[in-house]
């Protein structure tokens, strides 16, 4: 399905409540030759010259194969994502990062912000995704509100404190649990 721009009330969904679902952005044969082509990587079947699949001891997911993986790169950079984004954006975006999950994240809550400062990002489902199978959940409108920086771990002599781990995952959980809203799971099909 070509994917231009998002529709008034689309937009006016995304501003509220920061983030928005597209259904059938990718068709489902799309969806399983990618899951087929990642799957291949990581066996070996496939060669992937240039960096290690995988980081030493990373179980689940891979980072930024599309710098040495072309077709990591297409979906990257697929048309059918820009426009999109650029909307939410409110001007041009560029691609920065890719990411495939194995399995469910298993992550705590986070926020992207903090890790890529002004960043939006695309979450392509490869198969149907409830609860069931580790989707992501969301905090309708906390965009809008406090938004964690490095500056917000500042030891008490003025050093940095821990960014990563326990320390920051139990800001991010004080932080949304001030905001008094109730996260909500994201349920969508393959190719959304």
């Amino acid at each position: 399905m070509a994917h231009g721009g998002l529709t008034p009330e689309q937009l006016s969904h995304y501003q509220r409540d920061g983030f928005i679902v597209l259904p059938g952005v990718f068709t489902a044969s799309e969806c399983r030759n990618l899951i087929t082509h990642c799957e291949d990587l990581l066996a070996g079947r496939t060669p992937y010259p240039g960096i290690p699949w995988r980081k030493p001891g990373e179980v689940g997911r891979t980072h930024n194969q599309h710098i040495c993986d072309p077709v990591s790169y297409r979906w990257l950079l697929d048309p059918r994502l820009r426009q999109p984004l650029a909307d939410c954006a409110g001007g041009e975006v560029d691609a920065v990062q890719t990411m495939h999950f194995f399995v469910g994240s298993q992550q705590r809550r986070h926020q992207d912000s903090y890790y890529l400062p002004s960043c939006l990002s695309a979450w392509i489902a490869l198969e149907p995704i409830s609860e069931r199978n580790g989707t992501i959940w969301v905090q309708p409108g906390s965009h809008r509100g406090k938004l964690l920086t490095r500056a917000d771990f500042i030891g008490p002599n003025g050093e940095p404190a821990p960014t990563f781990g326990e320390h920051y995952n139990d800001a991010v959980d004080a932080l949304y649990e001030s905001h008094g809203v109730a996260d909500q799971p994201v349920r969508v099909n393959t190719g959304d």
